[in-house]
């Protein structure tokens, strides 16, 4: 009787001590600091922020766009005030376009909250001297922090931001249509398919037309280019743009360029301009 109390006091002793083993372990491990910067819900992976085709205006107008900052892990995080996310710029003027001034530093996500909206629009200049149409972009650079100690970088991600600016209605992403080489007196000419836009959303289509045909050389240029010409209405639409086919059939050797000029009449405003 004597043994068998003894053994049983040694198995209590042994699962007391066996748990208190186990809570101090779980104790000492240190908390996980993660984060995450995303664009529009579409993960990590994706990196580019697109503020699509852009209409300037006499009326000055901010495009919103935000990037999502988002604490992965059980402890806060933040981007100190002097570790704001900086451009480094792809194209002329991106700096003054995209906004870096809509947000509080530092800027904090904690543990509970989990996601911040980080605030990055485009505000396009209606000056076009100083900052003409065209393409834009640039790379905003994030430093995350550890919110309990700033000099621990959580994580450094790079977002691309790009936009298309224009100051008329009409845009094509193409001045120029190259054709290369081509053969001369081949049996089918050469085809090239060059995309419309009308990016005036607010208002109804556009009627398009085309004139002045300016060719070079003058020698026969007619016979190197089939004749085409454009009548169309462009709906207020930049994802479905009208698409309009080239031909080119040279009969010699030698340089052929042709010049399009594209008229357009605003059917609410009556105004008449060309591109």
């Amino acid at each position: 009787m004597n043994h068998t109390g003894f053994n049983i006091k040694i198995s209590l002793c042994g699962a007391i001590l066996i748990a208190l083993l186990c809570i101090s372990l779980h104790a000492q491990q240190p908390a996980v600091v993660g984060a995450s910067v995303e664009v529009e819900g579409k993960g990590a992976d994706y990196d580019t922020l697109d503020y699509g085709y852009v209409l300037v205006t006499s009326v000055t107008k901010t495009y919103p766009k935000s990037v999502d900052i988002i604490c992965t892990g059980d402890s806060s995080i933040q981007i100190p005030l002097g570790e704001r996310p900086y451009f480094v710029l792809e194209s002329v003027n991106a700096r003054e376009e995209f906004i870096n001034a809509f947000n509080t530093f530092p800027f904090r996500v904690s543990q509970a909250e989990k996601v911040r909206k980080y605030n990055l629009p485009f505000l396009p200049s209606n000056i076009a001297v100083q900052s003409p149409a065209g393409y834009r972009e640039a790379k905003a650079i994030f430093s995350v922090r550890s919110d309990a100690d700033t000099s621990k970088v959580v994580l450094l991600d790079t977002i691309i931001l790009k936009a298309v600016k224009s100051f008329t209605p009409l845009w094509s992403d193409e001045a120029i249509v190259n054709f290369d080489s081509v053969y001369i007196n081949a049996t089918l000419p050469k085809r090239k398919t060059w995309l419309l836009r009308n990016l005036d959303l607010d208002n109804p289509a556009i009627s398009v037309d085309t004139v002045s045909f300016a060719l070079f050389p003058q020698s026969n240029a007619s016979l190197r280019f089939t004749n085409q010409t454009i009548q169309t209405v462009l709906q207020p639409d930049v994802i479905n743009p009208y698409q309009y086919s080239f031909d080119y059939a040279p009969k010699q050797i030698g340089r052929d360029i042709k010049t399009y000029t594209f008229r357009y009449n605003n059917a609410q405003s009556g105004a008449r301009d060309s591109i």
